[in-house]
């Protein structure tokens, strides 16, 4: 496909009314049903998610026997599982206990209530919803506008002013995603080049040596460093967003270390959401590289989801060179084969740099040292391109946009949120409201790079400490901190879209069903309606269309409705929430701007 961000956000005068929008009717869904199979499959998550935040540990059949039991209403199994457990009595014979249901069809029950927690992005990376047989047909309903922010008058949005901010000592700060397909090499690279910067001690380097020696995976030490879980250690893939720290002479860089496995892309786009700029591994053994490239690996998808998050600049390591004995050839070879796809994605020329590498023997991650590599490769290092990365521009005088990616409890913050500043700034003492539930909190304190700090600004990743949370169960993955007093951001069930669609399985007709991933947030949706076909040159070609087909990519516009309200803004007005991708039974099949977001509804 050819398409880029700025085409798909034009305005420009289009032929179709306000009516085309919402003019059809969704079908209420009465009577659809579902295997019980995929009623596990779509609320087992969240109900994991909500135990985590209580801190209640139970096994996945137990889980799953109670999900049953309420007849897959989250709140009831969730109040069974947690309640405590009755005092025996002594003259009663313990009863048998009852065999789970056999498995047969489920007259769907009700969708999941606004405000419930989303999967983290952390942790045991969430699985994606199953794309259900049948349609899931959520009601419509407009959300209403918070109590907490009832009767309340904003300051108005200044004229957005993007500027690149720079410390006292000249360095910028740059969020960094590494990406690519699965065992390229990607936590092992990172990882040397911690050790190399001298950012891990001898001592922690052995341990790790030692530990993957005895589990029989001696060439993951460095990957070991990032991969800390005990099941990413045993299946040896990235299965959560690692997020570490690191300086270069004119770089403060976050590192997300993000999942290539094909079942954990959710978590890879979570990663590439708060990202500047990309590292594309790519493993150059011959037949590794083509199963993640030309094979339909990972790679390829990589590429089209860095482009529509808003990643502008990618570096590609060519990994483990030293498996090919540096071959030039084989270099030349990847660099011929993958520059046509990144231009086609929509990456310029200057955008994309390439840099052999060897992340295991730690070759050209600083300085290229072996003599057969530095006999026909003279370039710049990993670390120097790192280094080489363009300043991101913020918005800072604009309102704070922070978007949770994470909820826990710290010694020093107590009640904790993680996420990137989009915009503005934030200080220790202000108040900030959480959208869309309208929540008021106070910021107790602010962690950067792991260091207490006194405010954060745009483009920073930090942890907020916050009072006044009555209810932890509140905070949820996803939900976005704003400013008190300035104009929150924008949240809905219903939005229109601008979107382009990639082959698919089946063609795409009203009433299908998707995961939306939009900034750290995954969550189902249904496309509610099919607005119109679009030409090449964004103009409308054809309204109200029957189905979207699913052997040719096609521009459209579409109404994506969510079973909960969500936080997103105009593209137009704020890209960074304005962006979203759709995904069905592990695939990529749309990228998309939002266009038109219904205001919400006055309360009564």
């Amino acid at each position: 496909f050819s398409w880029s961000l700025k085409t798909m956000g034009r305005g420009g005068n289009q032929d179709y009314d306000e009516d085309d929008y919402y003019d059809h009717e969704a079908d209420d869904g009465d009577g659809t049903e579902y295997t019980e199979e995929e009623n596990i499959a779509y609320y087992l998550p969240e109900l994991k998610e909500k135990m985590k935040t209580k801190g209640v540990k139970k096994t996945e059949d137990e889980l799953t026997e109670a999900l049953v039991k309420a007849n897959f209403d989250v709140a009831i199994a969730f109040k069974e599982l947690t309640r405590a457990p009755p005092k025996p009595k002594p003259e009663s014979a313990p009863k048998p206990k009852a065999k789970p249901k056999a498995l047969g069809t489920l007259t769907k029950p009700a969708a999941p209530q606004a405000g419930s927690p989303s999967p983290p992005p952390k942790h045991k990376a969430p699985q994606t919803p199953m794309e259900p047989k049948t349609p899931l047909n959520f009601p419509p309903s407009t959300p209403k506008t918070p109590k907490g922010l009832m009767g309340m008058t904003f300051d108005p949005l200044p004229e957005q002013t993007f500027e690149t901010l720079v410390d006292d000592d000249g360095k910028h700060r740059l969020s960094i995603v590494v990406v690519g397909h699965v065992d390229a090499g990607k936590s092992t690279i990172m990882g040397h080049i911690l050790f190399t910067l001298g950012l891990i001690s001898k001592k922690v380097m052995h341990k790790h040596e030692k530990e993957s020696r005895q589990q029989g995976k001696a060439s993951f030490h460095f990957a070991w460093l990032l991969d800390e879980q005990e099941e990413e250690r045993a299946r040896g893939v990235t299965i959560d967003v690692g997020v570490t720290y690191f300086e270069t002479p004119h770089r403060r860089i976050t590192l997300l270390d993000a999942p290539g496995h094909k079942d954990f892309v959710a978590n890879m786009i979570t990663g590439a959401a708060q990202a500047d700029a990309a590292v594309l591994v790519v493993n150059s053994v011959k037949g590794e590289f083509e199963a993640g490239f030309v094979q339909g690996g990972q790679t390829k998808e990589h590429v089209v989801l860095l482009k529509s998050l808003g990643v502008k600049e990618v570096v590609v390591a060519v990994n483990k060179m030293d498996t090919v004995d540096y071959d030039q050839d084989r270099f030349n070879q990847i660099v011929e084969e993958l520059t046509p796809y990144l231009k086609q994605t929509g990456f310029r020329d200057e955008d994309i740099r390439w840099c052999p590498v060897a992340g295991l023997a730690g070759e050209n991650l600083d300085k290229a040292k072996d003599p057969k590599l530095t006999s026909w490769y003279q370039g710049p290092s990993l670390l120097d391109l790192i280094d080489s990365f363009q300043p991101a521009e913020r918005l800072a005088n604009y309102p704070m946009r922070l978007c949770i990616s994470d909820v826990f409890k710290t010694q020093s913050l107590g009640t904790t949120i993680a996420g990137k500043m989009e915009t503005g700034k934030v200080a220790a003492g202000d108040k900030v409201v959480m959208m869309p539930a309208g929540e008021i909190y106070t910021v107790k304190g602010i962690e950067r790079q792991n260091e207490p700090v006194k405010e954060a600004a745009a483009g920073d990743n930090i942890e907020l400490g916050l009072n006044g949370v009555s209810d932890p169960l509140s905070l949820s993955i996803g939900s976005v901190l704003c400013s008190f007093g300035a104009v929150p951001v924008k949240f809905a069930t219903k939005f229109t879209a601008q979107m382009i669609t990639f082959k698919s399985s089946r063609p795409i007709t009203m009433g299908y069903n998707a995961v939306l991933h939009i900034h750290v947030l995954s969550v189902p949706c249904v496309i509610s309606k099919l607005v119109a076909l679009l030409d090449k040159n964004m103009e409308v070609e054809k309204k109200k269309p029957k189905c979207l087909p699913k052997d040719k990519s096609v521009s459209c516009l579409v109404e994506i409705t969510t079973p909960k309200a969500i936080c997103l803004e105009l593209f137009t007005e704020f890209r960074n929430l304005g962006r979203f991708m759709l995904r069905e039974e592990g695939e990529t099949i749309a990228a998309g701007v939002v266009k038109d977001i219904p205001p919400p509804l006055p309360r009564d």
